[in-house]
């Protein structure tokens, strides 16, 4: 028996590089992000830089797919 998860097309086609998604929870919410698609490592890993206003700059992020697909599902996350 596999334990695999298996992503939706549609997600797979949004967390591509160069791609922007969207993760929105509602408004003036301070965890809303713009989240730019750097790189996929071994189709498990998202690699993405987010701006951050306050600072000035951009914040690098890994993070796992599943993360990607929970928020996805919820409907917290589309692309930009």
């Amino acid at each position: 028996m596999s334990n695999a998860i298996y992503y939706s097309q549609e997600l797979i086609a949004i967390l591509q590089p160069g791609k922007k998604v969207k993760l929105f929870y509602s408004k003036g919410n301070p965890n809303n992000e713009l989240r730019h698609i750097l790189a996929i490592v071994d189709d498990e890993y998202i690699v993405y830089k987010v701006w951050r206003t306050h600072k000035q700059r951009w914040h690098y992020r890994v993070d796992s797919i599943y993360g990607f697909h929970s928020d996805f599902e919820d409907g917290n996350l589309k692309s930009a």
